[in-house]
């Protein structure tokens, strides 16, 4: 939903920044404002574009604010949606502004992997891919005589926001951004391509060219559209049970830990698939929960330490006595296991019955729990 909506935040800025309408401002402060509400991450790549863009705008006498009155008001206007949600992003920034911490740089890359990064994310294709990305990093050099163009503007700021972000945080998933820097890249082309074949001058063989140009590519778009649809609508099924980690009787575990403990009740849960499903616990029961993360996942010092401990109950000699006395003295009192978790042993957990404080208390295909039996 955030990369959707990226090429639309940017097509609205660059009409506020043109217009410093307050109306625009406004219907684009809440756009990216959606964006902020979705994924951090993105609102954060998307935010660096803006800025650029801004400076771009600033220094064209194109986005020239004659007004310096009408410019703060539009700025307000722009500002406004957003408000709502800065105390969260206040609170992520903290986070990511205080003690360093070794285990969140686990996920970053050396500079020398980074061709090996894009050849791994976009092994799909290759061909294709280099041909897009190295058409999209050129085209703003090659078109600069074109700067006043808004595409020309959405495209470079965007390419050194995801330049810029990826060069600070080096951390891969900001390269999924140059699928839409690609797309806006290719588009510069054909826009290039498509006023020069319509200038005075030319041929009547090549003024028709845009013309033929654009029949073709919605001819493309059309089929792309098609096959995505169908292929979609094909692989549904298996996608979803490829990316989702949580099952029905997963579901059904988490909804009976909610119904038989109490309020003050600390659950336990290992990852799935590197997934910290403990969220969706959290979310669900409503109860404080440990759950098992790669640390790198996580920011606040909180749900590092919690993760910290999970992992460690939650390490392959899991369910041993040393393990289960281990979550007794950290004050947990359920266990969720889900049968497909990697370490999952059915023989080691059915022993658990017979070896109190903790009891076999649900069971079905997907998942298991263990209660603390309370002494007498």
């Amino acid at each position: 939903i955030g990369f959707g909506l990226t090429p639309i935040v940017l097509v609205a800025v660059d009409r506020w920044l043109r217009s410093w309408s307050s109306g625009i401002a406004l219907i684009a402060g809440s756009l990216f404002a959606l964006v902020m509400a979705v994924s951090h991450f993105v609102a954060l790549t998307v935010a660096l574009a803006i800025v650029a863009m801004g400076l771009l705008a600033l220094i064209s006498p194109i986005g020239a604010v004659r007004d310096w009155r009408k410019g703060v008001k539009s700025l307000i206007s722009f500002v406004v949606p957003m408000l709502p949600l800065l105390p969260l992003y206040l609170a992520l920034g903290e986070a990511f502004s205080g003690p360093s911490q070794p285990v969140t740089s686990s996920g970053q890359f050396a500079w020398s992997e980074l061709p090996d990064q894009l050849e791994f994310l976009y092994r799909a294709f290759p061909w294709l891919w280099r041909t897009v990305f190295l058409a999209a990093v050129v085209a703003p050099l090659l078109a600069i005589a074109r700067r006043d163009r808004p595409l020309w503007r959405m495209q470079t700021s965007l390419l050194v926001a995801v330049a810029g972000v990826t060069a600070l945080t080096r951390e891969v998933r900001f390269l999924y951004f140059l699928t839409i820097v690609g797309g806006l890249g290719i588009a510069m082309w054909i826009d290039t391509f498509t006023v020069s074949a319509s200038r005075e001058g030319t041929t009547g063989l090549v003024r028709n060219v845009p013309r033929w140009l654009a029949v073709g590519s919605a001819a493309v778009l059309l089929f792309a559209c098609s096959w995505q649809l169908q292929a979609g609508l094909r692989f549904f099924d298996f996608q979803r049970n490829h990316y989702g980690v949580l099952s029905p009787g997963l579901v059904e575990a988490i909804d009976y830990v909610d119904v038989n403990s109490a309020p003050t009740d600390v659950i336990a849960i290992p990852s799935l698939r590197d997934a910290p499903i403990g969220w969706w616990v959290e979310a669900i029961a409503d109860r404080e929960v440990i759950y098992g993360s790669p640390l790198g996942w996580l920011v606040f010092d909180a749900e590092l330490e919690r993760a910290a401990l999970a992992n460690q109950i939650f390490a392959p000699t899991f369910p041993t006595r040393e393990k289960l006395e281990q979550a007794a003295a950290a004050g947990i009192s359920y266990i969720v296991i889900p049968t497909n978790w990697v370490f999952y042993e059915a023989d080691a957990v059915a022993r658990i019955g017979v070896t109190p404080p903790w009891v076999l208390v649900f069971r079905n295909d997907d998942a298991v729990v263990l209660g603390l039996k309370p002494p007498g």
